[in-house]
This record gives C-alpha cells, sequence and structure tokens, in this order.
C-alpha cells in the first residue's frame, strides 16, 4: 500500500514500500525548508501583490481559487502561435505529458480513414483523458467508438487551453482519469480576424479562418467560421512505409502469404506463386470457348509483385468546416445569458490497395491442369487482381458532423452565485464507407455463376464476362465483382447542470467557501452496419442495426478551507475536498472523492498535494454486443488434468468457442492518484519560474480484450486466473451439428446473445466449452513519475527573451494482463509510453517581431517485438532517442492606422533540420508511428489581418 499524504487532507495513511517516492518526498521537504526561509527573508523586504481569480479555472468549481494541491499546466494563445502546430489535437500530443498513441495525428497504422484525433494524457488511452470546451463536456465523435475529438474545435476561437494533470472525476466524472483538458474560447471578442494559412510537406493544407465580434451595451456577439482544405500523402512517400522492407533489414512483404499483384495477375497455388504473363498464348476450352493461360507459360514467367504503397493512401484527403457563435446578454447586472454554439464537419477521401481474389476450382474452364504438382486430381488454387490495373479505385469516403451548443446562466444571489447550463450534442457519421469483395460472386470463379444471379444475367449470360487472367482492363468488372460496406452511426447526449457557489464561513484565515450542484446527462447511440457483397443480386444487407441508451444522474459538492494564512513561514496554507456520486442506468452507482492541499510559504515557494479516485465509465459501443459479437470455434491447448476434456488426445487440444466483441456487463475502469508537488519563483531573481511535480496512478479494471487467452487452459494455474471467463460444458447425446435446439444450454445462451450471428455448424458437437474473450474489465497498470517545468524570461536592449523546459518522465510503469496475473514492467517498451518526453524553447520578442526556436525530445525504448526474416527472429534491440526542432518567426505590423494595421505574418518549420524517425521493425512496419512521425520537415506561412 502506498502511504498517502494525509495531514489535513486525510488521517488514515497507507504503507509503501516504495523507496523512490519517500526519498523524494524527503528531499522535497529539506528543499522547501531551506528555500522557505531564504525566500521569507526576502518577503520581509517586499509588499505582497494580491493576486484575484475572478472566475473558476479548470479543475474546481470554486470561484476566486486556483485547483488546490493539483498541477496545471496554462498554453497560453501566444505560446500556441509560438509553434508552428495548428491543429487542436496536436497542441496536446506534442505536451510531453501528452501521447501520440492512439491520437490518430500521426496515425499510427496509416489507415486513420476518417481522420479522427484524440487526447492521451500520459500514454493512458483516449477515453482516460477529459476534453471541455470552455468547462463544458461535448459530445463524443466515432461510430464503433466514441471519444471526443479536438480537431472540431477551429484554432482560431481558442484563447488558451489549460490542462490538469489529476484525477477531477470528484468535479467532472467519468473519464477525468489521467486529466483534464479545458480549451477555452475568445470571449467579449471585437473585430474581426481574418488569418490564411498554408502547409507544405509530403501533403498540403490550406486553412481559413475567421472571428468576428462585437460588444453592445449589454450583449457580445462573437461568431467564425474555420475551412481546411488538406491534401494527401501516399505511403511509397516514404521508403520505410512501403511492404519491401529489405533495405531496412526486414522483410519483403510484397510477397507473404498474399503476394501484392501489379499489373499482372498473381496465381496462388499449393503454396507456390506463378505471374500470368504479358501477352499469353493459352488454350481454349472447347464446351466454353474461355482461355486460359498453359502451365507452361506461367512457370517460364519470373514472379512479379507491387508495393500497396503504391496504391494507398498513408493520409487521405480531408475537407474541415466549421462554424461557432457565442452570444452573451446580460440581464441585469446580476444576471447573464450566454448562448455557445459549435457545429463541424469533416469528409475524407482515403486511397487504398484493392485486391480481388477469385477461387479456380477443378471443373472450372479456367483451371490450369497440373498446377498442384503433389495432388493429381487437382485442388481450389486462388487469382489475385489488381483493382488499380483494371480501371477500378478502391477509395474510402468517411465522414462526420457535430455539433454541440450549450445555454449557460449565471444568476449572482448577494455573495452567492448559481450557474446553470443546458446542452445539446450530436454526432453524425460513417467511419467505413468503402469497396468490399462481393463474397457471393468469387466463391467459386464467374464462369461458374450460378444462372440466377443477376450480373451474371445483366450480361446475356455470357460466361466470360470476367476472365481473371486477362491483364487488360474489364469494363463493368468493379461494377459486379466489388460491393460497399457501410458503418454509420448516430449518437447525441442532452443534459441539465446546476450549481450553487458561495462563501459559508469566515474564518481566521478567510474565507470559506462551497460549491454545490446537481447534473443529468441522457446519452443514445444507434449503429448500423449494411453491405451489398453478401448475395448475388447485391441487395442491400443489414449485418448490424442496434441501438443503446444511458442515463446518469449526479450530485456533486466542493469545499474550500482556509487554515492559516500570515503566519510565519505559512502565506497561506489551503484545504480542498470534492466529492462526486454518479448513478448509471446500466451499471449502478460509483463515488469519487479529491483531496488537495496548498502551502504558500511566500510568495517565492508553494507546496502542494493532492489525492484522488476517478472512474471512466464504459462507453455505451463497449457495453453494447449488437455492435460487435462474434462466435468462433477454435483449437486450444488443454494441459491434463483439468476439468475441461482433450478432445484431440494426440494434440493436447479441445474444440472450444471464442465469444470476441463487445460485453453487456462491464463495469468502470478505477483509479487512485497522489501527488505533491513544488512551484518556486525566486524574489532574488524576478522571471524564473520551476515546477516540480511527483505522482503515483494505480489504473485498474481497464476495459480490454481477453488478452493471452490462448493460454488460458495450458496449466492449471491459468485455469484458475481465467476460470471467470471459461465456461465449460458437455453436448447431449443427441447432439446434431446444426441443430442449435440440440446444443447444451449454456452454449445456446452465448449463441443467442444480443448481436451474435450464428447458424451452426459440423464440428459443434465436439466443442467443450465457451471461451468469453471480448472487452473485459481486467487490465491495471500502474505508473509513477515526475513532471518538471522551469522557466526565465530577462529583457535586454535587442528585445525580451524567454527559455522554457517542459519535462515528463516516467520512473516505473508495470501492468497486469488480468486479474490475479503476475506484474510485469512495460517501461520504456514498445507499444507503451516512452519514460521520456521534454520540450525545450526559446523565444524572442522585439518591437514588432518575435521568433521562437523549440526542441522536442523522444527518449530511448526496448523494441522486443522485431519480426522474424528469413526464418530467422531479429535481435530485440534499444530505439535511440530522437529530437527534432521547430522554428517559428512572426511580424507583426505597427499599429499606425495606415491600411497595413493588424497586419500579421509568420513562417513556422517543423522539423527544421528534416530528421528521419528511427527505424524501428515492428511487424510490416519500419518505424514505429505511436513515438515518431514520417512528415520530415513541413513548412506553414500565415497571413493575418485584424480589423
Amino acid at each position: 500500500m502506498k502511504r498517502l499524504l494525509a495531514g489535513a487532507v486525510r488521517a488514515s495513511l497507507r504503507q509503501t514500500q516504495e523507496p523512490l517516492g519517500t526519498k523524494l518526498c524527503v528531499l522535497a521537504s529539506s528543499v522547501m525548508a531551506a528555500l522557505g526561509v531564504a525566500a521569507a527573508q526576502a518577503q520581509e523586504a517586499s509588499p505582497l501583490e494580491e493576486v484575484v481569480v475572478l472566475g473558476t479555472v479548470t479543475g474546481t468549481s470554486i470561484r476566486g481559487v486556483a485547483p488546490v494541491g493539483s498541477q496545471t499546466l496554462t498554453i497560453s494563445r501566444e505560446s500556441l502561435l509560438e509553434s508552428p502546430v495548428r491543429d487542436t489535437a496536436e497542441i496536446i500530443t506534442i505536451m510531453p505529458q501528452g501521447s501520440q498513441i492512439g491520437s490518430g495525428v500521426a496515425s499510427a497504422d496509416g489507415g486513420n480513414d476518417a481522420g479522427n484525433s484524440g487526447i492521451n494524457l500520459r500514454g493512458l488511452g483516449t477515453n482516460a483523458s477529459l476534453m471541455l470546451l470552455d468547462g463544458h463536456r461535448m459530445v463524443g465523435q466515432g461510430v464503433s467508438d466514441i471519444a471526443a475529438d479536438p480537431s472540431m474545435i477551429p484554432f482560431a476561437a481558442i484563447e488558451t487551453v489549460e490542462v490538469v494533470l489529476d484525477g477531477a472525476s470528484a468535479v467532472y466524472g467519468s473519464d477525468a482519469v489521467a486529466g483534464v483538458v479545458n480549451f477555452i474560447m475568445r470571449d467579449n471578442f471585437e473585430g474581426v480576424d481574418v488569418q490564411l494559412s498554408g502547409l507544405s510537406g509530403p501533403y498540403e493544407s490550406r486553412k481559413v479562418e475567421v472571428v468576428a465580434g462585437h460588444n453592445f451595451e449589454k450583449l457580445n456577439i462573437m461568431v467564425g467560421f474555420s475551412f481546411e482544405d488538406q491534401g494527401s500523402m501516399m505511403r511509397n512517400e516514404r521508403p520505410y512505409l512501403k511492404q519491401d522492407l529489405r533495405p531496412y533489414g526486414g522483410n519483403d512483404n510484397r510477397i507473404g502469404t498474399n503476394p501484392t499483384p501489379g499489373r499482372l495477375p498473381v496465381i496462388i497455388a499449393s503454396g507456390r506463386y506463378y505471374t500470368v504473363p504479358e501477352n499469353w498464348v493459352g488454350v481454349t476450352d472447347p464446351e466454353t470457348g474461355l482461355k486460359r493461360p498453359t502451365l507452361e507459360e506461367i512457370q517460364a514467367t519470373e514472379l512479379q509483385v507491387a508495393d500497396t504503397a503504391d496504391y494507398s493512401h498513408y493520409i487521405g484527403e480531408l475537407q474541415r468546416r466549421g462554424v461557432f457563435a457565442r452570444v452573451s446578454y446580460d440581464i441585469s447586472d446580476r444576471l447573464e445569458l450566454t448562448y455557445t454554439g459549435m457545429f463541424s464537419q469533416r469528409e475524407a477521401l482515403t486511397q487504398q490497395f484493392g485486391g480481388l481474389t477469385v477461387n479456380i476450382t477443378p471443373d472450372s474452364p479456367y483451371y490450369i491442369p497440373g498446377i498442384h504438382p503433389t495432388n493429381p486430381t487437382g485442388g481450389t488454387y486462388q487469382v489475385r487482381t489488381n483493382t488499380w490495373e483494371r480501371d477500378f479505385g478502391w477509395y474510402g469516403r468517411p465522414y462526420s458532423s457535430t455539433q454541440n451548443q450549450y445555454i449557460d446562466l449565471r444568476w449572482d444571489i448577494g455573495e452567492w452565485q448559481m450557474n446553470s447550463s443546458l446542452f445539446y450534442g450530436k454526432t453524425q457519421g460513417l467511419d467505413i464507407n468503402r469497396p468490399e469483395a462481393n463474397n457471393a460472386a468469387l466463391v467459386r470463379d464467374p464462369a461458374g455463376t450460378p444462372e440466377g444471379y443477376l450480373n451474371y444475367a445483366e450480361y446475356g449470360n455470357n460466361p466470360e464476362w470476367f476472365n481473371p487472367y486477362l491483364v487488360e482492363p474489364q469494363p463493368g468488372m468493379g461494377d459486379h465483382l466489388i460491393g460497399m460496406t457501410y458503418r454509420r452511426g448516430d449518437q447525441d447526449a442532452t443534459g441539465i447542470n446546476v450549481r450553487f457557489e458561495g462563501p459559508v464561513a469566515n474564518l481566521p484565515a478567510g474565507e470559506m467557501r462551497m460549491s454545490a450542484g446537481a447534473e443529468y446527462m441522457d446519452h443514445n447511440h444507434w449503429l448500423g452496419l449494411d453491405q451489398t457483397v453478401r448475395y448475388y443480386d447485391k441487395r442491400l444487407y443489414w449485418l448490424r442495426d442496434t441501438s443503446i441508451d444511458r442515463q446518469v444522474n449526479s450530485v456533486f459538492l466542493e469545499t474550500y478551507v482556509p487554515i492559516l494564512a500570515d503566519k510565519p513561514i505559512v502565506q497561506r496554507l489551503a484545504l480542498s475536498a470534492a466529492v462526486r456520486r454518479d448513478d448509471y442506468s446500466d451499471f449502478g452507482t460509483t463515488t469519487n472523492p479529491k483531496f488537495g492541499l496548498t502551502w504558500d510559504v511566500n510568495d517565492a515557494l508553494s507546496v502542494r498535494a493532492s489525492y484522488a479516485e476517478a472512474f471512466r465509465a464504459p462507453t455505451l459501443t463497449q457495453i453494447n454486443p449488437g455492435v460487435n459479437s462474434t462466435l468462433t470455434r477454435q483449437r486450444i491447448n488443454v494441459a491434463p488434468g483439468l476439468d475441461i476434456p482433450i478432445t484431440d488426445p494426440e494434440a493436447g487440444q479441445s474444440e472450444v468457442f471464442t465469444r470476441g466483441g463487445r460485453t453487456p456487463t462491464l463495469g468502470p475502469e478505477t483509479a487512485e492518484l497522489w501527488s505533491i508537488g513544488i512551484d518556486i519563483q525566486p524574489l532574488a531573481l524576478d522571471g524564473l519560474k520551476i515546477g516540480f511535480t511527483y505522482y503515483e496512478i494505480d489504473y485498474t479494471d481497464r476495459i480490454e480484450p481477453l488478452p493471452n487467452w490462448q493460454t488460458a487452459l495450458s496449466s492449471a494455474e491459468n485455469r484458475r486466473i481465467y476460470a471467470p471467463y471459461i465456461h465449460p460444458y458437455t453436448q447431449p447425446a443427441n447432439c446434431v451439428d446444426g441443430d442449435l435446439s440440440t446444443y447444451n444450454p449454456i452454449l445456446t445462451q452465448w449463441l443467442n446473445m444480443d448481436g451474435t450471428r450464428f447458424a451452426g455448424g459440423p464440428g459443434d458437437c465436439q466443442t467443450v466449452a465457451v471461451i468469453d474473450v471480448g472487452d473485459q474489465n481486467v487490465g491495471s497498470v500502474s505508473q509513477r513519475g515526475y513532471d518538471f517545468q522551469a522557466s526565465y524570461r530577462w529583457n535586454t536592449d535587442v528585445g525580451t527573451w524567454q527559455v522554457s523546459t517542459n519535462v515528463a518522465k516516467i520512473l516505473d510503469l508495470k501492468r497486469t494482463l488480468i486479474h490475479g496475473g503476475e506484474w510485469f514492467d512495460v517501461l520504456d517498451r514498445i507499444g507503451w509510453q516512452t519514460s521520456l518526453r521534454a520540450t525545450a524553447r526559446l523565444s524572442w520578442l522585439h518591437n514588432n517581431w518575435n521568433a521562437a526556436l523549440t526542441a522536442r525530445h523522444e527518449g530511448s525504448y526496448w523494441n522486443d517485438q522485431t519480426p522474424r526474416v528469413n526464418g530467422v527472429q531479429l535481435p530485440h534491440h534499444e530505439v535511440p532517442s530522437w529530437t527534432t526542432y521547430d522554428l517559428v518567426v512572426a511580424y507583426r505590423a505597427p499599429e499606425d492606422g495606415a491600411w497595413w494595421s493588424g497586419v500579421t505574418a509568420s513562417l513556422g518549420v517543423q522539423n527544421l533540420f528534416d530528421k528521419d524517425p528511427p527505424i524501428v521493425l515492428n511487424g510490416t512496419n519500419a518505424i514505429d508511428t505511436n513515438v515518431h512521425n514520417p512528415f520530415g520537415r513541413m513548412y506553414r506561412f500565415e497571413l493575418g489581418k485584424k480589423f
């Protein structure tokens, strides 16, 4: 057990066996004491300046105070403009405390068709970080996976970004496990601000943003719009994104088990690969008149394959449109009404390799005799065709449309204030809108297609409407052998929040304040999956059509208690305590407290500590098997002596069913977090700021598919650990394969689970268990580390300079795969957050010019997922660290009344020295896009005018 920072926070203590944490606390205490004496002496000679916080800030609902005990980072608009980044999601990604894992910015697999983004703090997942807009929740985006998407927020609308790196479920409820990111919009804006920008590199982007606002006597109106047109980047732009990785010591993945055909079709038969010759003569079938190449022709042709990178986007084309508005009206001196609306639309076009595989059976007129040398009677083989070489483009066209609308009422009641908010958000979209091979048409080659096939009749029952061996394009092939798959979804959220905040007592150290309120939220989600690839007549076939809803009732309370003030070495000692209870209609209730303590020694030194419990509710799509549920018969190794019979003693295996997909019985993920920190602003060195925070996170019941289920029956110990997920049964003696009514009821209940499509088949009566391998509350992660920030600002005759750094260091990162399993170390292992991420910036401001040079550092880590090359496992190795530099130079015209007044221009360069990412062979990739990006040097030019 870990020791809580009790004192005034909690009377109970937890023991710890982590000596480093104890040493850090002792070291921090020693430093505090030493600095406290020195700073106290300086304080005696310097008058205090009172800092007043007028409203609430991120992480607290108490007016007039910053979050007590919590580490809070504020990114000003000035700082945002000092970076060449203008994608809202990347603002957090490039923070050392952020993460690229799952964010979608660099697209970990190059297949982020819809252009989705997310926020991932400390590498704990996009669902573990809460995103807010002006303190309000936003409706999630996505179809089968739901998460708030920061890319929908126009950059021009952002004034500041506040990041609280602490559990905040006591204030905000679900998702605030790793922290909270609050995008704060520009307020009371006056005038017109027009920004034009262009991005140039391996892909191009053009953006225009306009913000206009005016203050009337009691009314402020701000409106704006944003439009971005992003071009595409092909995978072959970067050699390490291609299939052929031999130049980097990897495999030639163009071949593998499914060779990639180019202009010439490829034949796969008995594990051997052949290329159809360019100008084959072949033979003609005497009965049908169909032509095919001869065995000698294909054997004499050297294998020719293509690279999917030549046909595939890494970054697809993307268009984003956004409109936002804010109207604030002062009904009276004590009553204010505000409307905020934000609407966004995203449309993408992604190009993918299209491979079409036709099965050729021995009775087909297209069959090549002797192609199976070890099978005299013949056997089915495949002919693979490249659709791009047949004049059929393989495009995905996903889109998303989202709106968030808020009505806020603020009412000052004496010294108290009531804040009430109405919220409505809605997302509609398709995350899959792409071609699919028409399975029904390809079970047998087209020459053997039944006469009832509509497409066959459309060709006048001509058996040669598609010849898989022909090199030249064949009209109509795409229309009749390729269908479409659509996965679409709608979700909406409606809520109301009422909160009262004000003073409750005057204590000797100051005013004790309290905030209390209640909230109601209603969430709904619908998903549909349909295809035209199932039937011979290409009818629309619905695979999924499901909906689900959830209601959440919440009450919350937060207090701020000043304990001491204006005492020796205690300028202020304050405690905050918050608690929130959320009642979910699907999985029940959860109560989460948070405690914070801040000790301001003086103006120069402040110490803080916090403890919080947090949770993340499973998303509606995670608890709905109608979104995805599968039942598959598989073989699994079984150790002797278990209660599971071995049906194949020679192989030591048994037939089982595995149930995958979403799970209706999921509960919330939970976490405990504590931190201790120190902030220093030495009075003797004006302009210097230093912050240090040590933290620990225990994150349990994480939702993920059952890991390593293949070993669930490999030993008695594993059988015990995996017991909750293993459901043994014995099929009755009268069991008939395919007749579900004769199956054991234990199996039948899994067959009948919502969303599971299963018709039964040969071998079902030999199965002995169901293993639930779908999403489960299984994993646990323990992380501890520290954050360090420092900045120094000084003035010279040639301008104002500032140097700053931000370092995130993970000291320990462990996880378990399943309840009761062993903990193992994942620190600095591929697929996890690197232990060291840091930035350093030097900025300069003089007259109308400013510039900033930023260094970004990604630490080294261990690659233990190297592939096998020519049957030999590549050695595991250390991936070197990666440091890149960004530069921004900007000019603002003087405000002299001339026509160019208010004009701004800037040039930004990302990866200034065009440094390539480290080579990281892992499976089919040669770089690790969870950590690095393949874009190289990119230029951004901006031109703006404020009227």
